[in-house]
């Protein structure tokens, strides 16, 4: 592994511009270990719960024009493309812990995480291209389909579809909120397992003859 990624690294380097290439090597490598994590059932049926969410509350948006065209004539990165002001943040802090948790124990694979094709400029998420993300829904993480604009709120209101949004998100955000509290305990308990471990052995050493 820790010979595939420079390599992997390596070849997204010709095809993508240099950091987006290694912002995507770094997050498939943090999926990839995410993916060798020991999980319970519980944590798993909640990341995909949160997968259905997702799935529920996009198709509740439908189509919407707003996206299209919210970055134009923002500064840079916000305006490196027309679309999605939203999608310009930083790969690493869309994808937090708590959410690539969530993708990785719903089945995204590193090869899921697809760059735009071609060498258009890195202007935020890694995964924002000229006309769109370049993941498909279910590789995307939940803030991603959550994050709703009040100019979309306008949008979705004069379709007659914002009630029936914000019930999928309510129902999305119930569902993350869950997965992230199962995650943070096993978390907890990762880091608490060694210091447990060396109290139990010292207490082993003083009571032994």
């Amino acid at each position: 592994m820790c010979v595939f990624v420079p390599i992997e690294r390596l070849v997204m380097r010709l095809r993508q511009p240099a950091s987006r290439a290694a912002e995507v090597a770094a997050l498939r490598q943090r999926l990839r270990v995410e993916r060798a994590s020991t999980v319970a059932d519980d944590e798993r049926g909640l990341a995909g719960e949160v997968a259905r969410a997702k799935r529920a509350a996009a198709a509740a948006f439908g189509e919407v024009a707003s996206c299209g065209s919210c970055a134009a004539r923002q500064p840079w990165p916000v305006g490196g493309f027309a679309g999605g002001a939203c999608c310009a943040g930083a790969t690493a802090s869309v994808f937090d812990d708590h959410e690539l948790a969530a993708l990785a124990h719903a089945g995204t694979r590193p090869r899921d995480l697809r760059p735009p094709a071609g060498r258009d400029a890195h202007a935020g998420c890694a995964f924002r291209g000229a006309e769109a993300c370049s993941l498909a829904l279910e590789h995307r993480p939940a803030r991603c389909v959550h994050y709703v604009c009040d100019t979309l709120r306008v949008e979705l209101h004069r379709r007659g579809r914002l009630d029936e949004v914000e019930a999928q998100l309510a129902e999305l955000e119930r569902a993350m909120r869950a997965f992230t509290a199962a995650h943070r305990a096993r978390q907890d308990r990762e880091v608490l397992a060694p210091v447990i471990d060396a109290v139990r052995a010292a207490v082993r050493r003083r009571s032994s003859p």
